[in-house]
């Protein structure tokens, strides 16, 4: 089973920031040993961006 984790930024700058802010998300990720299938960011609107994360969902937890 998988999820998939959004964070949503707005404002003059947002793609940028959810980059920045996917940087910081990987390395929590990685210490935490946590399954990452896929990863990104995308820009929805001129001034709306996402970061998000798709992961392995374990039950029971």
């Amino acid at each position: 089973m998988k999820a998939k984790l959004i964070w949503s930024f707005s404002g003059e700058g947002a793609l940028k920031t959810a980059e920045h802010h996917l940087i910081h998300l990987k390395e929590y990720f990685v210490k935490e040993k946590v399954e990452v299938i896929e990863f990104g960011t995308e820009e929805q609107t001129k001034f709306t961006a996402i970061a998000f994360m798709i992961v392995a969902k374990v039950l029971g937890k």
